[in-house]
């Protein structure tokens, strides 16, 4: 995956942003923050749990996976042979981490479109296992899966306060 990596990310479209209404750190139709690419990226390093959803047997599906994120890509690691690996031998996916606050009734949502591939280049394997990403899930989950970000959307949950007096 060495030429294929770097053009994946060579291709990350920086126009995703013209598609989500309002702009970067602008306000949405429905009062949340979009958030701009920079943000998304922080927020999405600052926790280890996301969800993946893939096609298994022509059907929608979402996992739970342990990440990182590096140099642009979502990195996790799965079980050889599993549906999960299976599925994302050059997929286009869909991963989404957040984290919400439910006494303050705030939070934040982030997804990536993009595509997976299961590494197979040795010098970015080598890289990736220098990264102790462990799985939480039990099991020999040898495979690294990295999915290329090619679309990102952010959303934040204003405070409770500030909703408040913008519904006044």
């Amino acid at each position: 995956m060495g030429k294929e990596r770097r053009a994946a990310r060579d291709d990350v479209s920086p126009h995703w942003q013209e598609a989500v209404a309002g702009g970067p750190n602008g306000i949405d139709d429905g009062g949340l923050e979009v958030l701009a690419d920079s943000e998304c990226l922080r927020l999405l390093e600052s926790v280890p749990i996301g969800r993946i959803a893939f096609t298994a047997d022509a059907l929608p599906a979402v996992q739970p996976v342990n990440f990182v994120l590096h140099k642009g890509f979502v990195v996790f690691r799965t079980r050889p042979g599993s549906k999960l690996d299976t599925a994302m031998r050059n997929s286009v996916v869909a991963f989404e981490a957040d984290d919400f606050d439910a006494t303050t009734e705030t939070g934040w949502s982030v997804t990536v479109v993009g595509r997976a591939e299961v590494v197979e280049d040795q010098a970015w394997l080598g890289e990736l296992a220098e990264l102790q990403l462990r799985p939480w899930a039990p099991g020999d989950r040898q495979h690294y899966v990295a999915i290329s970000i090619g679309i990102m959307h952010g959303r934040r949950i204003a405070d409770g306060e500030s909703r408040s007096v913008s519904a006044s």
